[in-house]
């Protein structure tokens, strides 16, 4: 592992961190268990990061930059737009991995990330809320049944992007296999599309519709 640069360095140790913290949880991983990972000792990893908050904030941080930097999310206008925007959830949950699974914890521990959280759902909320908004003005989706439908379905789905994984490693406990994320999220979604909405999906799923 190359270490002739401070970047070289600080890349390695961030990537070690995620990798840790994804094995294990927040608790079960100490500044010497990365050190060990790394190769280094304690005192030359705390050149760089403190403590353990430090590294995780450092660690998340930099993914969500990595994020941004390739473009975010936008609501959808199309049942193709919602399916992409639904599996680049799921992809980025996969891809974050450390953060996901100790989503509540994390919260918790560091302010930092709080703050992040509160961005993230609050950015996420109006990109749902546009997007039922333009389904329902494209008679993709029905009207709403009553006044707290739309806030109780993107409620939950604002729900299960946050802490899908936080089941996940309970399931994993359990033996039970995990459902896939985008598949449930389709599944609060579709009773709410109109027939036109419906047949769109069918189509766009009618391979998935054959096997079945």
């Amino acid at each position: 592992m190359s270490r002739g640069s401070k970047q070289t360095s600080r890349e390695d140790i961030l990537n070690v961190t995620r990798k840790l913290f994804t094995e294990s949880d927040y608790n079960n991983v100490s500044l010497r268990d990365i050190s060990k990972e790394l190769g280094i000792s304690v005192g030359n990893l705390a050149y760089y990061y403190k403590s353990k908050i430090e590294l995780i904030e450092a660690a998340i941080l930099e993914k969500r930059e990595q994020y941004e930097q390739n473009g975010k999310d936008i609501p959808a206008t199309t049942i193709g737009e919602l399916d992409e925007l639904l599996q680049r959830s799921q992809d980025m949950q996969e891809e974050q991995l450390c953060y996901y699974r100790q989503y509540s914890q994390l919260s918790d521990i560091s302010a930092t990330l709080r703050d992040l959280q509160l961005t993230v759902y609050w950015e996420l909320e109006q990109i749902w809320l546009q997007t039922f908004s333009n389904f329902r003005e494209s008679g993709l989706m029905k009207a709403e049944q009553d006044q707290k439908q739309t806030a109780n379905v993107i409620s939950a789905i604002l729900f299960l992007s946050t802490h899908w994984h936080e089941r996940d490693v309970l399931d994993k406990f359990l033996g039970i296999e995990t459902p896939e994320f985008k598949e449930t999220v389709w599944s609060l979604l579709l009773p709410l599309l109109t027939d036109k909405g419906a047949e769109i999906y069918r189509k766009k799923n009618e391979s998935v519709f054959t096997q079945s």
